[in-house]
């Protein structure tokens, strides 16, 4: 989506750092799944992509139960919404509003002013 560019950068940014937090950390340590999922589906729809639940569930490196039982519950929770039949997966609106509040936290923290 255009104008969510930057935003993408901070969610691709924490992506990121849980990658190399595991790889310097017992991942059992950590147990942020949906939050991952979030921030997958952020970054997919910042470059104009949906995923499926297969894609998002290997983005994610956890085991399949519990990959979706976290996306059972965000679907639940209206925060995620799955689409094309049940295999794909977008954010909600309210989500998207959510994350980008959040995103622009951050870049007027990192860079001090607003996006």
């Amino acid at each position: 989506m255009h104008g969510d560019e930057r935003r993408a950068q901070i969610a691709k940014m924490i992506l990121s750092a849980r990658l190399n937090r595991n790889v310097l950390f017992p991942s059992n340590m950590f147990n942020d799944h949906a939050w991952i999922i979030l921030l997958t589906l952020f970054v997919a729809h910042a470059e104009n992509r949906i995923l499926s639940k297969s894609e998002v569930i290997h983005k994610l490196g956890a085991n399949v139960e519990t990959c979706t039982r976290w996306i059972k519950y965000l679907i639940q929770s209206r925060q995620v919404f799955d689409i094309e039949n049940g295999k794909d997966l977008i954010l909600s609106d309210e989500t998207i509003s959510r994350l980008r509040s959040l995103f622009d936290d951050v870049i007027t923290e990192i860079y001090g002013f607003s996006k």
